[in-house]
């Protein structure tokens, strides 16, 4: 038994079967066992790879499209550069280094991360070492922004955890997570509260599974907020944009499909963005919304074919068309077929922008 089921274990055997919001946040967030507060997860040695570290082209694009929105804003001489869950630092970094090629955009910005993980928040000093970026567990440290914002959330919902409901026997149900000496973790359903019920379909599929992420459309709420003060916010995930049943709850380990209720605590746990939701929720702040669109429309439309000729030019011309170079071109071509391709994750993840700046018009969308 992991750490983490024993923390799960005893929290179940005191107060009985935990949601599946609970269960998540407890796996993921728990303050000394939790996923992320132990581990680097990405990369080769961790879990899974994010698309900042597929390719530099993606920060860098990211990046170019910042710029952009800052001039479009005027060129203020401060703005709050924000991103949520940044990983080990690359995209801030590769969006750091093109948004150099920008006269002013550098230094009118002041790097801020929401991140909860001391050994994140280790690498992406480094990685932005000389920026000296202010470190926050949450966005109410940016609550009341004396600047613009532009704030990128690039895999960062899917981790925001969910409950799940499911009509049964003419009663609806939420999932949980039980515990049994022998049979140890199992899912189970309990009776769902009423107050939780009014997002729930009013003709439900007997047995289908409906997911509400209230954390996620409290970040997204909190998000939009911010661009209240000028900015915008970047959503780029996983998920689906049309609302519709079914059970998108994942666990990754070691860059394979894990069973969830097994080694708690040591694998990633997700679950699909409702890009169709978060779009709704900033309706109803007032915003404007761009998208949802798909992640490879978006990166071709910003310029990622240029982008991976330029460094295949690069990269030939510097290695003059050796086997080395012809393995780099090679790579440099996955990586972009990777980012945009419908077989990678150019499909399946989705962009969303927002903003309360009627005179922005973000690029790509």
């Amino acid at each position: 038994m992991t750490p983490l089921e024993k923390i799960l274990a005893d929290t179940i055997a005191q107060s009985g079967p935990v949601n599946i919001e609970t269960f998540m946040s407890l796996a993921l967030g728990h303050p000394q066992r939790g996923y992320y507060i132990t581990r680097d997860p990405l990369g080769r040695g961790g879990d899974f790879t994010t698309a900042p570290e597929i390719s530099q082209m993606f920060g860098e694009l990211i990046g170019l499209w910042c710029a952009d929105l800052w001039m479009q804003m005027g060129r203020p001489g401060k703005f709050i550069m924000t991103e949520a869950g940044p990983g080990r630092g690359t995209l801030m970094a590769d969006l750091l280094r093109a948004g150099r090629s920008v006269p002013g955009f550098i230094e009118a910005a002041e790097i801020h991360l929401i991140e909860t993980s001391p050994a994140l928040r280790e690498k992406q000093a480094h990685a932005l070492e000389g920026f000296n970026p202010h470190f926050h567990d949450t966005l109410d440290g940016l609550k009341t922004p004396q600047a613009p914002v532009i704030l990128i959330a690039n895999e960062f919902l899917d981790a925001l955890p969910v409950r799940q409901f499911a009509w049964i026997g003419a009663a609806w149900k939420e999932r949980a997570v039980g515990f049994t000496e022998g049979t140890g973790f199992q899912y189970v359903w309990i009776p769902a509260p009423e107050e939780n019920l009014e997002n729930l379909p009013r003709e439900p599929q007997e047995g289908e599974i409906y997911e509400i992420g209230s954390a996620r459309d409290a970040f997204v709420k909190d998000a939009v907020d911010l661009t209240k003060h000028g900015g915008t916010a970047l959503f780029i995930d996983y998920g689906y944009t049309k609302s519709a049943p079914g059970d998108t709850l994942q666990a990754v380990r070691d860059h394979r499909f894990h069973n969830a209720l097994e080694m708690i605590g040591e694998a990633d746990l997700t679950a699909h963005v409702n890009f169709e939701t978060a779009a709704c929720v900033a309706r109803e702040e007032g915003a404007n919304v761009f998208g949802p669109m798909t992640q490879g429309r978006f990166l071709l439309s910003l310029g990622l074919s240029e982008r991976t000729q330029a460094l295949i030019n690069a990269v030939s011309a510097r290695l003059r068309d050796g086997p080395e170079a012809q393995n780099a071109v090679q790579d440099i071509k996955s990586a972009a077929l990777r980012l945009s391709g419908p077989a990678g994750m150019g499909q399946l993840f989705k962009v969303l922008c927002v903003s309360h700046d009627k005179t922005l018009r973000p690029s790509g969308f």
